[in-house]
């Protein structure tokens, strides 16, 4: 019997998508686990108790009354040659209806399907009955996680996971709904599901942090001149004149990739990038609420509008063709207005250029497939390893979503040039700072607050989201906002800007209130003019 059916009569406890203490088999599961303790009901569980027996007794009722003759005496795989003859009405089970011979035409003899291609047979009940709660799962729709087989052909992978988005959703009355207030009259449902959210440039920070606490030499601002190829090293050239030899070179140059290969490197090569550049726009907050949205246009591309900096909502992104990655990419006028009026054919209150307080653009380094537009070139990463005399690894293209097992990949390549190099280990090891349960943040604030009792709530909560356990080390010992020196505005101390200077490689105005932080949109161009002089005297 499966875990579908259990669920559908009410077997597991009130949860999304898995019920605590009683998972969707009836089984009691280990307060804060997935750890089995007991299925019977003596033990706690519900395997044998009303639910569980309702819908095993429906199930029993409906073979014995509707199925084929045989049917009973069936296992899964003897049924689908008898539901292929066409002589069936119902299914009970879902999981047929997408084996090959019922999604054939009839021309091909496939009997379950009328001259349209469309089902003969219906769905049978479910035993959804008096034992089901509201909040309990009901079948598979809501399945809290998924895997996909390597084996799978990449492109059933790629639909599976498309159709996983929308099964672990859940719909939205945006006529009720608090969601549905910003939106314009004609939108009543939407579908939810829940992300993760990572600020990009926190998270390069405590990457190249992390390596250097491993033992890696992190140069930041440092250009390299010239790498020359012997049989078995490299010898590379960086300002300053510094000479390093190493045994592989990795070219991650991103936008640069390609001219690091033909300048750099010097070596020739068929592969390169395309540039894409992505322009987003901030505006003044549009929502009262801490959800995002995504909106879909008549040109087939899909923008985001997201709650941004607490005060603010940050919407984007453009797909345009950027010619230079010398050239520093910057909004275009034309790019504006798109996403202006993209977010105009959805809201309700109309947004103007008046309304955009900051923006910014990046630069995606795609691999060039030849496609014929920016939005249509692939995603996908590649990653190009040359031996031919001391090997250099090329990576194309990649992106902040995947970056970790596009790594594990570029490692992965390395192993027979490595020998010695460990097994795969990030996974389960936090970044510095996140050493904390993903439920704690709340508790962290507090216990700061406790500890540095001048912190209002925005401010401990900056701090948090920014350096998570490492918050107290930037705060140090100070026992008021006085201890940690000139205050520069929206909550940025000297404390702070002496940690990103001595911990974070940050040198300028730009590091601290762009690349470490996002404090731009709350300071004056006074203010920030004051803390590069800081930087300069110290």
């Amino acid at each position: 019997m499966t875990d579908a059916w259990l669920s559908m009569a009410g077997a597991g406890s009130v949860g999304k998508p898995n019920g605590v203490p009683v998972d969707e088999w009836g089984i009691r599961m280990e307060k804060g686990s997935c750890n089995p303790v007991g299925a019977d009901v003596a033990r706690g569980g519900a395997a044998n108790g009303p639910a569980a027996v309702y819908a095993i007794r429906k199930w029993d009722e409906w073979l014995r009354a509707y199925a084929p003759p045989g049917a009973a005496a069936m296992d899964f795989y003897q049924s689908l040659p008898a539901l292929s003859s066409g002589n069936v009405a119902q299914q009970i089970f879902w999981y047929t209806a997408f084996t090959a011979s019922m999604v054939a035409p009839k021309s091909s003899g496939n009997k379950t399907v009328d001259d349209s291609g469309n089902p003969l047979w219906r769905m049978g009940p479910s035993p959804k009955g008096p034992y089901w709660d509201e909040g309990m799962k009901l079948g598979y729709q809501d399945a809290g996680s998924w895997t996909l087989f390597k084996s799978t052909p990449v492109d059933r992978r790629k639909a599976a996971w498309l159709y996983a988005q929308f099964v672990v959703s859940k719909t939205v009355d945006l006529k009720t709904d608090p969601v549905g207030a910003p939106l314009d009259d004609r939108f009543a449902k939407a579908f939810e599901y829940s992300d993760c959210w990572i600020e990009d440039s926190r998270l390069v920070i405590l990457n190249a942090r992390d390596a250097q606490a491993r033992g890696a030499n992190i140069m930041p601002r440092t250009k390299v001149l010239s790498a020359d190829r012997f049989d078995d090293h490299w010898k590379v050239t960086v300002e300053g004149g510094q000479v390093y030899h190493a045994k592989c070179l990795v070219n991650a140059g991103g936008p640069w990739v390609e001219d690091i290969i033909r300048g750099t490197i010097r070596q020739n090569t068929t592969e390169g990038v395309r540039l894409v550049r992505g322009s987003h726009i901030v505006t003044k907050r549009l929502f009262d609420h801490d959800k995002c949205y995504f909106f879909q246009g008549e040109d087939g591309r899909i923008i985001f509008a997201i709650p941004y900096e607490t005060d603010f909502t940050l919407i984007g992104t453009t797909d345009a063709d950027h010619d230079n990655a010398d050239t520093r990419p910057q909004i275009s006028d034309e790019e504006r207005d798109y996403l202006i009026n993209f977010v105009n054919g959805y809201v309700k209150q109309d947004i103007t250029k008046e309304d955009v307080v900051w923006t910014y653009a990046g630069v995606r380094p795609l691999y060039d497939d030849g496609a014929t537009s920016a939005t249509a070139a692939t995603r996908d990463y590649v990653l190009s390893l040359d031996e031919t005399a001391a090997p250099v690894l090329n990576i194309f293209g990649g992106k902040i979503t995947t970056y970790r097992k596009l790594s594990k990949h570029a490692l992965a390549k390395l192993t027979d040039i490595f020998p010695k190099m460990s097994g795969d280990w990030t996974a389960g090891v936090p970044m510095p700072g996140g050493d904390f349960p993903v439920h704690g943040v709340q508790k962290l604030v507090t216990d700061l607050q406790t500890a540095y009792p001048f912190l209002d709530d925005r401010w401990a909560l900056r701090m948090i989201r920014a350096y998570g356990t490492e918050a107290r080390d930037v705060l140090g010992e100070a026992k008021t906002v006085g201890d940690l020196g000139t205050d520069f505005g929206a909550t940025l101390t000297e404390a702070e800007l002496r940690w990103m200077r001595d911990a974070e490689f940050a040198t300028c105005a730009e590091d601290a209130v762009w690349r470490r932080t996002k404090l731009g949109l709350r300071l004056s161009a006074e203010q920030v003019s004051e803390i590069d002089a800081w930087f300069v005297d110290n």
